[in-house]
């Protein structure tokens, strides 16, 4: 029997031997597509948890921005109307809050939706108030420097006013401690400084009346060595311009006249005057400003808004902190800050059986809100503030052009391509005691 193997053709692999054959083109189709959904999933659900970590990001920092914001606000309100008055009992409440409020037209608005960019009518503008108890007080006079309540009187509309020896006062003991000289006096204020002028007279059943100015020059003695004369932009009936007030003690949100008209026609006391005699207060103030910068129509004083078309503000409204003659960023990316004010005893809200209504037209700061005549921005009746403000994470715009790109997510408050949060506090100013009206 012969050997199979022995007459095996040579070129014919044995039956038993697996076949050696390389990938078919189906194959690699089929693994190419399995490959491509693998990774195109993995690369969706890390760019999901990319953008995930992102929002997460933006809303943890804007929390952070509203609670340090909202805390630094409540600090510096609830020390509003410090350092008045220290040597005399007064039945009045001082100025301590001025608020400066920014109306949108009716059917108008501040948001422009194509850019999501808000305009300056958004956004209120407000002063905390306090004196300056570095500086010494200083009670007014006329040019002979005497003490006479009567008769020795100065008048801010002519553009200056005359003080007599200033003097500080022990916190501790409360002694008073007079300067050495007149000169002394004069050389311890300087140009734009803003001072608030209070008469102790008043009038009846009305606070203490008072006006505020910013020195234009560097106090001097007179020619007669008698007085310190403080030199500053004429008032009117102890009215100004907000260029002249840029906190709004006596301009009355730039309205003119101001007081209203109405306020005289119904025979009511104005809460400025021009007139302070011998003992009546000159004081040097110390104010912290908040305001909104954003773009073109933003504020100029105090602090300067950059006014360009191209205003990085434009598309980042930035909160500024202005004290001590420098403005610092508080919280950036601001799409809303409002301020409202409470007077004391408002009658118009007991009517209404509301105690606490809030008013954001300071206009309306009087005892006798919606009747003829009411006193307007009246901003010693003020006991109580609230703020709201309103942030949002980085835009998704793309590049600098201030178009929207195409952004999934849509908040539900203006429908931009970013997250919204906001918060509001209210502050009753611990220095602001209410007055006693008969």
């Amino acid at each position: 029997m012969r050997s199979p193997g022995l007459f095996a053709h040579p070129m014919r692999p044995h039956r038993g031997r697996r076949r050696q054959l390389g990938t078919t083109l189906v194959e690699l189709i089929i693994a190419v597509a399995l490959f491509a959904i693998i990774s195109g999933a993995a690369f969706t659900m890390m760019n999901s948890q990319q953008n995930a970590a992102s929002s997460l990001t933006g809303v943890v920092g804007l929390n952070m921005a509203l609670r340090s914001t909202a805390a630094m606000l409540q600090m510096d309100l609830a020390n509003a109307g410090s350092g008045y008055y220290q040597n005399v009992s007064v039945s009045t409440g001082p100025v301590g809050v001025t608020v400066l409020n920014h109306f949108v037209a009716t059917g108008q608005s501040c948001y422009t939706s194509s850019t999501s960019t808000y305009g300056p009518n958004c956004f209120d503008e407000l002063s905390v108030i306090a004196v300056d108890s570095t500086y010494p007080i200083v009670n007014a006079t006329d040019t002979t420097g005497g003490t006479d309540p009567n008769n020795n009187c100065s008048n801010t509309d002519s553009g200056t006013a005359y003080g007599q020896l200033g003097y500080t006062i022990n916190p501790s003991t409360g002694a008073q401690t007079a300067l050495a000289s007149l000169a002394a006096t004069a050389s311890s204020y300087k140009i734009g400084d803003q001072l608030l002028l209070v008469s102790l007279t008043g009038v009846l059943n009305q606070p203490q009346q008072y006006t505020s100015v910013v020195l234009t020059a560097v106090p001097t003695v007179n020619s007669t060595g008698k007085a310190v004369i403080f030199t500053f932009q004429p008032t009117t009936n102890g009215s100004n311009t907000l260029a002249n007030d840029p906190l709004n003690i006596s301009a009355c949100s730039g309205a003119s006249p101001c007081p209203p008209a109405t306020v005289a026609a119904a025979g009511n006391p104005s809460q400025l005057t021009n007139s302070y005699c011998g003992n009546d207060y000159i004081l040097k103030l110390a104010p912290i400003t908040y305001q909104v910068c954003a773009g073109p129509g933003s504020p100029t004083t105090p602090y300067t808004c950059d006014q360009s078309s191209t205003s990085p503000d434009i598309t980042n409204p930035k909160l500024i902190r202005y004290a001590n003659g420098a403005g610092s960023v508080v919280m950036e990316q601001v799409i809303g800050f409002k301020v409202g004010g409470s007077v004391w005893n408002d009658p118009y809200s007991a009517s209404i059986g509301d105690i606490t209504n809030y008013n954001y037209d300071s206009s309306t700061y009087s005892l006798t809100y919606g009747t003829s005549g009411a006193n307007a921005y009246d901003f010693t009746r003020l006991r109580s503030v609230r703020v709201s403000l309103i942030g949002r994470t980085t835009p998704a715009f793309t590049g600098n052009t201030n178009v929207v790109n195409n952004y999934v997510f849509r908040n539900g408050f203006d429908h931009g391509p970013y997250q919204v949060q906001g918060t509001a506090l209210v502050v009753n100013p611990r220095n602001m005691n209410p007055e006693v009206l008969q």
